[in-house]
């Protein structure tokens, strides 16, 4: 699935819950891409998690103290800098060499994870480190800015992600077992959902948050 995409198709979300769930496909669209966006939101995801879609890197680029785009894929991958003090000729700047001018991190994401940062290499101790939330550097690094030309996003939609895309849109459609109780805040919407159901997607979602947090208690 391409970025912005929902994390699962109205026909993926009838496998999971029967024939009987085949309403109109608009509305379930927009359903499942709503709460895809939600989980985006509650699990400090900015990017999602969908891969850009096949046809060349795209590139995005950063300052200091900007949250970068998680990287699925490091084939042909291209990293390079300048300092953004007068317009910047990208073409004229060397590319970086990984592994030695720069590294991804972690520097082995788990199964399924994509790399969430870079670690710059040549500027100081402790002071080019660009990743999920944080930074710690120098003023004088303020006008550095990383031009990054790879696949991002994350490798695949992980599963739980595509689950409990589907299972929040069927307590919203009460076409889910679990619709017994209650889940607040859900864009300003009340879900009934049990408790069970909100452990549940409460495990299956925190791994997925870089700050650890919880997206339903």
């Amino acid at each position: 699935m391409a970025i912005g995409d929902s994390y699962a198709t109205p026909e993926e979300y009838r496998l999971f819950k029967g024939a009987n769930s085949a309403r109109d496909d608009v509305v379930l669209g927009i359903q499942l891409n709503a709460v895809s966006r939600l989980l985006d939101k509650r699990l400090n995801q900015p990017y999602g998690f969908n891969r850009d879609a096949d046809g060349g890197p795209p590139v995005a680029v950063y300052g200091v103290r900007d949250v970068p785009r998680p990287i699925a894929d490091t084939t042909d991958i291209s990293v390079k800098t300048a300092y953004s003090g007068s317009a910047i000729d990208w073409a004229d700047a060397t590319a970086l060499v990984l592994d030695s001018d720069y590294g991804l991190t972690p520097a082995t994401p788990a199964p399924g994870f994509p790399y969430s940062g870079i670690e710059l290499y040549g500027y100081g101790p402790q002071q080019s480190i660009i990743n999920i939330g944080t930074y710690r550097g120098r003023s004088g690094l303020s006008q550095l800015r990383i031009r990054v030309e790879a696949i991002h996003g994350w490798p695949s939609v992980p599963d739980a992600i595509k689950w409990a895309t589907i299972e929040l849109v069927a307590m919203l459609r009460a076409d889910s077992l679990f619709a017994t109780g209650r889940i607040s805040e859900l864009g300003g919407a009340t879900v009934d959902a049990s408790p069970d159901a909100r452990r549940l997607l409460r495990d299956l979602t925190r791994q997925f948050d870089p700050f650890g947090g919880v997206a339903f208690a």
